[in-house]
């Protein structure tokens, strides 16, 4: 059984021995595009042509090793990049590599052990008191009134609210199932980024009030 172990793991790596990352990466691409949501792939699509290619686009995918990902981290901080921005850019790279472990291509995934920056703590938004809430949908007029209080009274998003259709709506209950997002320019409407995003919201009377009126 080891035998047999080591010459799968042994067959796995001499089929991308010989491959650039350029290749691998379309290679991984093709088996993970249709897991993405639109505007994630694009921003993937993104970070490879922009980081990772002019990094390591000719280079053999095998021979990429740790510490040319960390030199790569850390040129990308000496850059001005966010934190917050280098961790997704991080987390991208780790799965390009990642596949390729799994499925046995790669040795091992060079992303491991690579230190990043700390994410500063920013201060939590602004909080409305309940008289602040009041006071703001009295002053707002027309459609914005029925937003503003649409959005004290259930707590979701605005790309959810303005989303939001009659049919959505049943017995005083609001079932979440789609929003609005930004891709490559253009909103379009799809369901919501997350499993846990698609949820029944209980309607305040004073929504349903405003509602019909």
């Amino acid at each position: 059984k080891l035998r047999a172990k080591r010459a799968e793991v042994e067959r796995g790596l001499q089929a991308v021995t010989t491959w650039a990352f350029e290749r691998y990466v379309r290679w991984w691409i093709e088996t993970k595009e249709h897991k993405y949501r639109a505007n994630t792939l694009r921003n993937v699509r993104i970070f490879i042509k922009t980081y990772a290619l002019p990094a390591w686009g000719t280079q053999k995918v095998v021979k990429i090793t740790q510490e040319q990902v960390q030199a790569f981290m850390n040129a990308r901080v000496k850059e001005g990049l966010a934190p917050s921005t280098l961790r997704v850019y991080f987390a991208y790279l780790h799965s390009i590599f990642e596949r390729g472990v799994k499925l046995r291509m790669l040795p091992f995934n060079p992303c491991q052990h690579v230190d990043l920056p700390p994410v500063e703590k920013k201060d939590g938004p602004a909080i409305l008191t309940p008289a602040q809430a009041v006071q703001l949908c009295d002053r707002a007029e027309g459609i914005w009134e029925v937003i503003f209080t649409f959005m004290m009274g259930t707590g979701a998003r605005c790309c959810e609210i303005l989303a939001c259709q009659w049919g959505d709506i049943e017995d005083g209950k609001w079932k979440v199932t789609h929003n609005f997002a930004q891709v490559k320019g253009d909103v379009v409407e799809g369901p919501p980024k997350t499993r846990s995003s698609i949820r029944t919201i209980i309607l305040p009377q004073f929504v349903q009030d405003k509602l019909d009126a």
